[in-house]
């Protein structure tokens, strides 16, 4: 009914029409989309028309415009009457930091911000196509991917994944009670076609996200409704693609409508994807040489006909984006959002081809479909207050479903459990401007989420359902509220320091089923406080020079998922709950500097160094003093998670970009990590070393990008004992051990602007058909692939 009235309301608005409109080009006299203009403690951008959305009050000092594929352009307000409020960008043809970002929720230039940021615009996505958000994160060079089915993908930052890693969709956290520390695959319920900036913040965001955010922060910004200035638009953007390797078949439709004060933007994206096909060239260990199929009610062994197609990697997907803005003001910004992202089943590839003896292991493994809902409703005020001038008020409501579902090989029994999350968040947030640089933000948070947890055993001949123990303590709670505030000062036109402190309090509480297991317990309650602060700077001696330091903490309060968990690791093994768990911490150092030598080169090198105290890991353990207990049929050996070790973790990152005239640039970049635990084990986590080498060739409406992607070896003294028990992951070495080799692949993409209206673009992957996977994934990379996509704009 909401959602009707704002519709209702939209379409029987007024058409307001300024008195004076505000428009950006380029040098060939094209409207320039998405160009960020700043102004005094104002930010707004251009719409499809190059039509600044939203136009200062007469008087502003001076507007900044900037737009990653133009130079810096400031123009005071007495420029702007001359030139008769039309301005020209010109392009460049290297990548610089003169971005906006919003790693405090605010607007920020990415050479103001003491921590690494790495930026993913609309552009990167025309040019390398990926297919899900997942393998967008892959293409920035600082994010390790983990992949255990096709239907998946699990980021890694800095030795921390999973939730240690906080997701953030249009300020609203995605994190809830049942994200897991093993590998988490919820990123994909973000559509990749819908992006308009995808920000990566490397190191500890506590302060200003909360739990989880030990390694990182990833936000994604999907479309924005535009508004319009001079009259009704409604812009369309549809695409269609297609790959080779797992016959991708992605279509998506995009349209806005706008006046001066509504505007309603709308997104549709489905994919169809079939099994994947690896390489051909390289270790056989990851073929496929046969698999299990139901024949009139029986299980049979079938001989692939083809081992390097991974039979049961297949799904689709469906995702949705309904907004709805309406701005009646210049100090008054209203926003609706409803986000829908809704998968098939999806095989869960890694525990299809395990063995038990000589024999598959399993007849059936596969996730249910993964629903998420997300509503929001954001308001922004610009209220110029003695304590405030500008507050953002984010209301939202997520509705999370997934499910697993695993039966032995000739069993005829269906083990099914299904989680539905329900996440209330409010986020309240506050800015306050002072004289001579400086500025004050500070907040609230509230958030609580109810757990909902069933288990079934379903007889596939029968269709008769049996309850079984469920994977959480069904009608559980967790709850979390903070307080924060950050202080950012511009000490001097080269220095610049913030720093900032945080309090939050979480808990959670619920009730095991007595007759499931005879638990020592039969409810959970717990709550703690936790305090993280941080504090960095930015010093640029020279235009060509620039250092960066900052010292930083994090946290993560456990969640249902770690001290209330029931489940099986892996074959053999069992996690039973721990509910004494305590908050987990991590102390993070971090420097680096940006050095231009000549115009056409820039230097870029980052060293960190982290420490995880207190950190939740699986352990051994007894159950009534037991050290095994018999679960889904199998005598399983016990193990919980327990507060029970520290990790030390570092690296360095080394990138550089090079260009020659105005057509011809190279890019690339490395990635070394080192992580150690308290039993001087290798950290699950740490990535092995990858990078990338970039050449691009750009004319006026087309652009070839001809690339190299590398990953190093992981021998199998440096794997971490979770890995090394998965042995039918990885290839073997002469001893005929598990281990992650090295690999390499290359690959050419490449963008053609037909005109205005349409886009072409083209790519190969991995040209050598190379047969690899990545470290710690359960399913090969795709062998050679021709991928072919088609843009439209009207």
């Amino acid at each position: 009914m909401k959602i009707l009235f704002f519709i209702i309301l939209f379409f029987s608005c007024s058409l307001a029409i300024p008195a004076q409109t505000l428009i950006v080009l380029d040098a060939q006299n094209n409207p320039v989309e998405n160009v960020v203009v700043i102004g005094d403690n104002f930010s707004s951008h251009t719409n499809i028309d190059g039509i600044l959305q939203y136009f200062p009050a007469e008087g502003s000092t001076e507007l900044t415009f900037l737009h990653p594929n133009y130079k810096r352009l400031n123009l005071t307000w007495d420029e702007l009457v001359q030139i008769n409020f039309k301005v020209v960008l010109e392009q460049r043809f290297r990548e610089i930091d003169e971005v906006v970002i919003r790693p405090l929720k605010r607007n920020q230039m990415r050479t103001d911000v003491p921590q690494k940021v790495i930026v993913i615009t609309p552009t990167d996505v025309q040019l390398q196509q990926p297919q899900t958000t997942a393998d967008l994160l892959g293409t920035s060079n600082e994010v390790f991917v983990q992949k255990s089915q096709q239907g998946g993908g699990s980021p890694m930052i800095r030795g921390f994944s999973a939730n240690r890693i906080m997701l953030v969709v249009d300020g609203v956290r995605m994190n809830n009670a049942i994200y897991r520390s093993g590998n988490l695959q919820n990123v994909i319920s973000i559509d990749a076609t819908s992006l308009e900036q995808t920000e990566v913040i490397l190191g500890p965001g506590s302060v200003i996200y909360g739990s989880d955010a030990l390694g990182g922060v990833i936000q994604f910004f999907t479309i924005k409704p535009r508004l319009s200035t001079s009259e009704l638009k409604t812009p369309v953007s549809a695409m269609t693609r297609f790959s080779s390797a797992n016959m991708e078949k992605t279509g998506h439709l995009s349209f806005n409508l706008g006046n001066q004060k509504w505007a309603s933007a709308t997104s549709f994206t489905y994919s169809d994807f079939d099994d994947l096909k690896m390489g051909s060239i390289g270790h056989t260990e990851y073929t496929r040489p046969e698999y299990a199929i139901q024949i009139d009610g029986q299980d049979q062994i079938v001989t692939n006909s083809n081992p390097n197609k991974q039979v049961f990697t297949g799904y689709n997907q469906l995702n949705v984006i309904q907004k709805i803005r309406y701005r009646p003001s210049d100090t008054f910004d209203f926003e609706y959002a409803f986000h829908y992202s809704n998968t098939s089943d999806i095989p869960r590839y890694d525990r299809l081809y395990q063995y038990s003896g000589t024999q598959l292991k399993y007849g059936d493994w596969h996730y249910g479909p993964q629903r998420w809902i997300m509503n929001s409703l954001k308001a922004d005020l610009s209220v110029h207050k003695d304590y405030l001038d500008h507050l953002t008020i984010l209301a939202a409501y997520q509705d999370y479903t997934e499910s697993r579902f695993d039966r032995k090989l000739n069993k005829t029994s269906l083990n099914g459990r299904t989680e539905n999350v329900d996440a209330i968040s409010l986020n309240i947030d506050a800015d306050k401007y002072f004289p001579e640089g400086q500025s004050l933000y500070y907040g609230l948070e509230g958030i609580y989420n109810h757990v909902s947890s069933i288990g079934e055993e379903i007889n596939i001949l029968t269709n008769e359902t049996e309850r079984i123990p469920s994977r959480y303590p069904d009608n559980s709670r967790w709850w979390s509220m903070a307080a924060y505030a950050m202080y950012h000062y511009a000490i001097s036109e080269k220095t610049t320091m913030q720093a900032g402190g945080r309090y939050n309090f979480s808990g959670m509480s619920g009730k095991f089923n007595v007759d499931d297991y005879n638990f020592p317990f039969d409810e959970f309650s717990n709550a703690d406080g936790a305090l993280t602060a941080n504090i960095g700077l930015v010093c640029n001696p020279q235009e060509q020079i620039r250092f960066n330091t900052s010292v930083s903490t994090g946290f993560r309060s456990p969640n249902i998922d770690d001290a209330a968990k029931i489940f099986d690791s892996e074959p053999g093994n069992v996690v039973v709950p721990n509910p004494d768990l305590e908050p987990e911490y991590a102390s993070s150092f971090e420097a680096g500097i940006k050095w231009s030598p000549s115009n056409n080169l820039i230097l870029d090198a980052t060293v960190y160094y982290t420490r995880l105290y207190n950190a939740m890991v699986r352990r051994n353990g007894l159950l009534n003093g037991q050290d095994s207990i018999l679960y889904d049929g199998e005598m399983s050996k016990v193990e919980m998670i327990t507060n029970a070790s520290w990790a030390n973790m570092g690296g360095v990152s080394l990138h550089f970009q090079a260009w020659n005239r105005q057509s011809f640039s190279m890019k690339g970049g490395v990635n070394w990590q080192k992580g150690m635990d308290s039993d001087d084990f290798a950290v699950r986590h740490i990535a092995p070393l990858f990078g990338d080498l970039h050449a691009a060739y750009t004319l006026s409406k087309m652009k070839f990008d001809l690339y190299l992607l590398f990953n190093g070896e992981i021998a199998y003294e440096n794997l971490a004992p979770d890995e090394r028990s998965k042995p039918e992951m990885y290839a073997s070495d002469e001893n005929g051990n598990p281990y992650s080799p090295p690999w390499w692949t290359l690959n050419l993409k490449g963008t053609l602007q037909i005109s205005k209206m349409i886009n072409l673009n083209a790519g190969i992957e991995n040209i050598l058909d190379k047969r690899y996977r990545p470290y710690s994934s359960g399913i090969a990379a795709p062998g050679l692939n021709f991928i072919f996509s088609v843009n439209f704009k009207i």
